[in-house]
């Protein structure tokens, strides 16, 4: 699933305005708002996100059964917007039943949306929303991704736990295909080497030269890269 693309700035409330149902727009700003997987999506009831006062909660606490990959439970805060968004979505659900789902599906209640159904819906709204290429329910997981990795200044680690990865491997495809966000985060990841007077294994000799303290020899410095052993300058 990691071909999938992330949605940009621009095309996200586009996809959300096709989308028809009040289920569906929900669905999909709890995905990239939260980075659930599809199938965690999906198998969301009422009572993950709605206390027993209908009030929706702050926190979305994933258990085992819900979290389908590696089994780890997960606690995601809910944004403002997305509770402000759960509100207006209680009139349309019974939550006397806590246990049904947050998304049932018109045809199988009370059965869940299926993931076929889902990817459908999505399909033709990323059409009428004038977005292509490669898009799918993993899209709102990897519009997640993109946006953590960006407000987190590049911080790969911090991502990871964010999107409830067992390695930052699996990460880095996640935001592999977004090379001018990567290229930022890498010059801010290097940025301190060049700072004088800061305690660092790098310090600057000279302007755009960096020596790895301790470890470099000064005539080291003295000869041009190109120039040959023992040869007259």
């Amino acid at each position: 699933m990691a071909a999938a693309r992330a949605l940009t700035d621009s095309e996200v409330p586009r996809v959300y305005k096709a989308l028809q149902s009040p289920r569906d727009r929900l669905a999909f700003l709890l995905g990239c708002a939260t980075g659930l997987r599809a199938g965690e999506l999906l198998s969301l009831t009422r009572a993950h996100v709605y206390d027993h006062h209908g009030t929706p909660r702050h926190y979305l606490s994933l258990t085992v059964p819900v979290t389908l990959k590696h089994g780890k439970p997960r606690t995601i805060p809910l944004a403002h917007f997305v509770r402000t968004a759960l509100t207006h979505y209680r009139k349309n659900i019974a939550l006397s039943d806590r246990g049904a789902a947050l998304f049932p599906s018109w045809k199988l209640q009370p059965e869940p949306l299926g993931l076929r159904q889902w990817n459908r819906l999505l399909t033709a709204a990323f059409a009428q929303a004038g977005c292509y290429g490669p898009l799918s329910s993993h899209t709102l997981r990897k519009t997640f991704a993109r946006r953590c990795f960006q407000f987190l200044d590049g911080n790969i680690f911090l991502t990871q736990q964010a999107l409830g990865h067992r390695s930052p491997t699996t990460t880095v495809y996640y935001i592999a295909e977004d090379r001018p966000l990567i290229e930022s985060a890498i010059l801010q990841a290097c940025a301190p080497f060049y700072l004088e007077n800061q305690y660092h294994p790098f310090k600057v000799v000279a302007p755009g030269v960096t020596e790895l303290t301790n470890l470099m020899l000064p005539s080291e410095l003295d000869e041009p890269e190109d120039a040959a052993p023992n040869q007259p300058q």
